[in-house]
């Protein structure tokens, strides 16, 4: 369906109900996410739920897990722990290696281990394909 919808509608399936389904599950688990979290802030104030920090993190594990990778969350989780105790220095070192990721590394800090070593660790990204000539 994602694909092609055209082909899943061929085929008797109903494109615009599950794409419904698919956000309302979607929506479902990212507000039970945030419910959760918030209520581990034992307060809910807007700062907790819309701090640009949170547009910091994202952007941070997009950047050195690579885009479509998993392992984005798993480096920032080491990162913190590693980094923690720096106090303010810590989101100096985190801006810093986005930076040389950016820079350097487009493909994220997990496309030079992985070229380096082969571990897929969780191999459910994505790799684009060229279409052979038919």
């Amino acid at each position: 369906m994602c694909d092609d919808p055209v082909s899943a509608a061929s085929q008797g399936m109903n494109v615009g109900r599950m794409r419904f389904g698919v956000f309302v599950v979607a929506a479902m688990g990212t507000g039970l996410a945030s419910a959760v979290y918030n209520m581990a802030q034992l307060r809910i104030s807007p700062d907790s739920g819309f701090d640009p920090y949170w547009s910091s993190i994202c952007i941070f594990i997009v950047m050195v897990g690579g885009i479509g990778r998993i392992e984005g969350p798993i480096i920032y989780f080491f990162a913190t722990r590693l980094f923690g105790q720096c106090g303010a220095y810590y989101l100096v070192v985190l801006g810093t290696l986005t930076l040389l990721v950016a820079l350097y590394f487009s493909g994220g800090l997990w496309s030079i281990v992985s070229k380096w070593r082969d571990w897929p660790w969780f191999p459910v990204g994505h790799v684009l394909a060229r279409r052979r000539p038919d």
